[in-house]
């Protein structure tokens, strides 16, 4: 990567040095007399999941905080005669208490009151599904461009069809700028647009209208929701971008990370990670006719504190009123009455098995009233500091909906599996390197030069059998998909679904709890209070 001063971001933030040679440099840049190259600075984000007030990192994050990073950032590089591209990478919505404000409406007014000159819909956005999306659309008067060129929506949805565009172009700087914009296509959330919509592949999607926005304009980025993996695929399968700015994998990348294009040029993919922690700086070189060059990258991290500030003064007082609208729809009574306490954090089990994750699978277990219980740990909500347990707790816990007219999120399901079939599922996930949360069942993992392989499969102590049929309880994002992925899944698996919210179900067992409970094995035992 050239850089034209390691130190040239002097005075944005109070954590960098305080040196400042590179003016002249930066001057001579943008004033050279035998080239027509223009200097511009990129700011973004991603994956927000609407932690408005902070992130789950104490004393990081909150939208007014990171609106103030991006406002600071751009009055510097303005001082510098730099002027700014502000983009978001999607997942601004679902994945937290707060979308729950006015059934998603406030996620996307705030969203689009921070100033981004582009945002992806990420499959956290679109998980409510086109009919529902249309009506946000409908009632929140959008201004900003929101890109997905691999979505569409059928003519019944012309709300959302004008919302959400392939692309977007405008002049920055006296440069001409396109954004097009990709999300993505994994089964496991598209499903979700199968009534209304759809969403195909984001490499044809991109090679679409590549060409075209690469003979009109100067610098082309790519704003994608695709996760590392899936940038790394596409990339080759493209020519015509000279950025990657992306999300869905929460990948905290404080260097960009170079692929090669049809062209063999390297294409810089960056990313900040998740949450409102970081906000993404780049100073880039556009020549008309030639090679981005990328001269600085950096993440700047948000601390809560900035949003203080007079500048995040408008975002604060819409997440304040996000607040005052949750109160609302739920009354302060429910969602801060005490409903138990902990004396060790509430972990999100995405990684490793936690004493809150036992729990939570028992609790779903026994609500279904089935032999196991699986989840994915990617559905859970953030981690939690250690004190009173609260409803509004056991939302941030799992902050999942599908209907966000549905008040209280996902319901319990209860699907019945062959053993050969639990052992498949089993083996799959564990192949593929993810935690799987269980009550029930047992395994070990063992590494062999083929990968790893799963042993000694038990349910309730007992070896599993290949021809017999279990009773597994799951959360609707398993229960409702196996029934609108696929009729054949349907067959198989038999979805039902008991009713039951998970919120309510975890409330219920804490407020019926007389003492302590132990999760995993050796794990810190959770006290309960009546």
């Amino acid at each position: 990567m050239e850089r034209i001063s390691s130190r040239w971001w002097n005075g944005v933030s109070s954590t960098l040095p305080s040196i400042a040679p590179a003016i002249a440099l930066t001057a001579a840049l943008l004033f050279a007399p035998t080239a027509e190259a223009r200097l511009l600075q990129i700011l973004h984000t991603n994956d927000l999941h609407s932690y408005m007030e902070q992130s789950d990192e104490p004393g990081r994050g909150g939208y007014a905080a990171v609106k103030t990073v991006i406002e600071r950032s751009r009055r510097h590089a303005a001082s510098q005669g730099i002027e700014s591209v502000v983009l978001d990478a999607g997942d601004f919505s679902d994945g937290n208490s707060f979308f729950f404000a006015d059934e998603g409406r406030q996620s996307w007014r705030v969203i689009d009151a921070m100033g981004y000159d582009a945002v992806t819909i990420g499959n956290h956005d679109f998980l409510v599904g086109p009919e529902h999306m249309d009506r946000i659309a409908r009632d929140t008067n959008l201004r900003t461009p929101f890109l997905a060129a691999n979505m569409s929506f059928e003519s019944r949805f012309r709300h959302v069809r004008k919302a959400v565009q392939p692309y977007v172009e405008f002049e920055r700087g006296g440069l001409r700028v396109a954004v097009l914009g990709a999300t993505t296509d994994e089964l496991v959330y598209s499903f979700r647009m199968k009534d209304g919509g759809g969403i195909g592949d984001p490499a044809a999607s991109m090679n679409r209208h590549l060409p075209a926005l690469r003979a009109r304009n100067d610098l082309v980025i790519l704003l994608t929701h695709l996760g590392l993996k899936t940038d790394f695929k596409v990339v080759p399968k493209i020519r015509g971008a000279d950025l990657v700015v992306g999300g869905h994998s929460h990948s905290t990348l404080h260097q960009p990370l170079f692929i090669p294009d049809l062209d063999r040029k390297q294409v810089p993919i960056v990313q900040t990670g998740s949450h409102g922690d970081w906000v993404g700086r780049m100073l880039v070189d556009v020549e008309p006719g030639h090679p981005m060059k990328l001269l600085e990258y950096e993440l700047l991290p948000v601390h809560t504190s900035d949003g203080s500030s007079p500048l995040g003064a408008r975002i604060g007082a819409m997440v304040a009123e996000a607040r005052r609208m949750l109160e609302k729809r739920y009354t302060p009574e429910w969602l801060y009455s005490t409903v138990g306490f902990t004396n060790i954090p509430i972990q999100r089990p995405k990684d490793a098995t936690t004493a809150w994750g036992s729990f939570f699978m028992e609790t779903v277990r026994q609500t279904a009233r089935a032999d196991i219980a699986l989840d994915p740990g990617e559905f859970h909500g953030p981690s939690q500091p250690a004190g009173i347990i609260t409803p509004e707790t056991l939302m941030t816990s799992y902050p999942r909906v599908f209907d966000a007219t549905q008040a209280m999120g996902w319901t319990v399901w209860r699907i019945k599996v062959p053993g050969w079939m639990l052992q498949l599922l089993v083996d799959q996930v564990v192949k593929q390197g993810q935690h799987l949360n269980t009550a029930g069942l047992t395994f070990e993992v063992e590494s062999t030069p083929a990968g790893a392989q799963v042993k000694n499969l038990k349910i309730q102590g007992r070896r599993v059998n290949w021809i017999k049929t279990y009773t597994l309880a799951v959360t609707e994002g398993i229960g409702r998909g196996a029934v609108e992925i696929s009729f054949l899944l349907q067959l198989l698996f038999n979805p039902r679904d008991t009713g039951v919210p998970v919120w309510s179900a975890l409330e219920q067992r804490l407020r019926a709890s007389g003492g302590d409970f132990v999760g995993a094995s050796g794990s810190t035992p959770l006290g309960m209070i009546q």
